[in-house]
């Protein structure tokens, strides 16, 4: 007798029984929640969570300028925090950050996601400044 296919059945049904496995196991990030979606709020922020970083402040020149910047780390990039627009202080968060145990301290933000100078803030005199993507912190929520 001639096969239709060029492998055996039972192989076949042990893929599809894979596959269908595979299909039932628990999802990553929001489903299974381990991540928590953003809320859009009235005014425009954002509700985050996430983890709270530090790096050492480079300048345009990739020097190290010997302090370190304070940053939200999200899946695709890590967001400057510009204390100057916000509503919170850098001690106002290190003292949220201090209350968590572990090498992860991830928080709960009220956000707004912005572009333009990180350096340079209002009634500075001009200069030069570092410019990407920044947020302007607005509550921390517990």
């Amino acid at each position: 007798m001639k096969k239709i296919f060029p492998v055996n059945l039972s192989c076949f049904v042990l893929f599809l029984g894979l596959l269908f496995a595979s299909c039932s196991t628990p999802k990553e990030g929001i489903e299974s929640g381990l991540k928590t979606p953003d809320e859009k709020t009235d005014r425009g922020t954002y509700i985050i969570t996430a983890p709270i970083v530090y790096k050492h402040a480079m300048n345009k020149r990739n020097v190290d300028m010997e302090f370190k910047d304070v940053y939200i780390q999200r899946s695709i990039q890590d967001y400057y925090i510009k204390f100057c627009e916000s509503m919170i202080n850098r001690n106002e968060l290190e003292r949220h950050l201090n209350k968590i145990s572990g090498d992860i301290k991830a928080l709960t933000l009220e956000v707004q996601f912005r572009e333009g100078e990180w350096d340079i803030c209002e009634g500075d005199p001009m200069k030069q400044s570092r410019i990407g993507q920044y947020v302007i912190v607005y509550r921390v929520i517990e």
